[in-house]
C-alpha cells in the first residue's frame, strides 16, 4: 500500500476552516514537519506515524499527537473527528483519475 506523508502545513490549511474547528483530525499516513509553517495552532491528530519534529512542533503548540487506538478509546463513535484524504492519482487504461479532499470519488490502493 502507498501511503504518501502529509505535511503540516496541508494539515493546517484544511483544518483551519470554520466548521472543522475544534475536531480531531484523523489521517490514515505519516505526518510530516514543514519548516515553512512559523505559527502552528493547537490541533489534535490522529494519525499512524508522526516524525519527530512534527510530534514536536504540534504538542509545543498545546496540541495532541494521538495513535489510531488512542482515538478508539477516547472517541469509539468517532464524533467530532474528520477525516482527512490524501489526493491519490491512478490510471486505469488509458483515463487518469484524481481524487482529494474537494471530490467525493477516493481509490484506496
Amino acid at each position: 500500500m502507498n501511503r504518501p506523508p502529509l505535511s503540516l502545513s496541508k494539515l493546517i490549511k484544511h483544518h483551519e476552516k470554520k466548521p472543522y474547528q475544534g475536531q480531531t483530525v484523523v489521517v490514515v499516513a505519516t505526518v510530516t514537519d514543514d519548516e515553512r509553517v512559523l505559527t502552528i495552532p493547537k490541533l489534535t491528530v490522529a494519525a499512524l506515524r508522526f516524525t519527530e519534529a512534527a510530534r514536536a512542533r504540534i504538542t509545543a503548540a498545546g496540541g495532541q499527537c494521538l495513535t489510531l487506538d488512542q482515538l478508539v478509546m477516547q472517541a469509539p463513535e468517532g464524533k467530532y473527528s474528520r477525516m482527512h484524504f490524501i489526493a491519490v492519482e491512478k490510471t486505469i487504461g488509458e483515463s487518469t483519475f484524481v481524487s482529494n479532499a474537494s471530490h467525493t470519488l477516493f481509490f484506496y490502493l
